[in-house]
């Protein structure tokens, strides 16, 4: 059975869970500019070292593909890779 003092409280109960969610959104909307703000830093960012390097004649090569891209990673060893190196040398 409802009594008044059960639906103040419920009522009360629901008011403080709206509070609650509005203090989650405004910090979560400040966390939003905030990261914004980052991400249009960083795309400023990109966009300086991008035009810096477009300027040299390797970037501008890599970038048309004709330097491409070794994988170190995949030589097993130490000697293997001084080898793979001396041969870029000595081709």
């Amino acid at each position: 059975m409802l009594t008044i003092e059960s639906v103040e409280v419920h009522l009360d109960s629901l008011h403080k869970g709206q509070n609650e969610l509005r203090e989650d959104v405004r910090e979560l909307r400040a966390d939003n500019k905030s990261l914004r703000d980052k991400v249009d830093t960083l795309d400023k960012k990109i966009d300086a070292v991008d035009k810096s390097l477009s300027d040299t004649d390797l970037f501008r090569q890599f970038r048309q593909g004709d330097v491409s891209m070794e994988r170190w990673d995949r030589v097993a060893t130490t000697g293997d890779r001084l080898r793979q190196a001396l041969s870029f040398l000595y081709y």
